[in-house]
């Protein structure tokens, strides 16, 4: 499921896949004389839920770690297709490829394939330490933020 995004300078109208749009905290490719002038997402397909969740210190605040799924079932409950990413880390959000790979054929009742899946995720992508929390309290929640939003994932893909 790719989306992207129409930007409009003053010579020129492109548009950027988000991977090429978002950057590290707080940056993005816009350059200085554009303009977002539209944004394209593509309708989700059936048996298909998301869900983001977010620890910080103030709510309002930028996350210390918040973890997002997007899963897309058959029609049997099976994991089809996943996509998961952390934000909250010091070089920008990272997608796990180890936890959607892991995530496949696995169903919403299978705790040890999701706790596997988010042990990949919190092993593949490196956390930072800060006055805000350790490398390793954040790698503690993505395994605990992650089984909430894969488990309400896996929910509303069930409808």
């Amino acid at each position: 499921m790719e989306w992207n995004l129409v930007l409009q300078g003053k010579v020129a109208t492109r548009s950027l896949l988000a991977d090429e749009f978002l950057g590290g905290p707080l940056e993005t490719a816009r350059e200085d004389d554009e303009i977002l002038v539209s944004l394209n997402l593509p309708a989700a397909p059936a048996n298909t839920g998301s869900a983001y969740k977010k620890w910080g210190l103030v709510t309002d605040a930028l996350p210390v770690i918040g973890v997002c799924a997007l899963i897309t079932t058959d029609g049997s409950g099976k994991c089809i297709s996943a996509r998961i990413a952390v934000g909250g880390l010091g070089d920008g959000p990272r997608r796990s490829a180890a936890a959607e790979s892991a995530l496949t054929y696995v169903s919403a009742d299978n705790a040890d394939g999701i706790a596997g899946a988010l042990q990949a995720a919190s092993d593949e992508i490196e956390t930072q330490s800060d006055m805000w929390a350790s490398s390793d309290y954040r790698k503690l929640l993505i395994r605990t933020l992650g089984n909430e939003v894969i488990s309400t994932a896996f929910a509303r893909a069930a409808g």
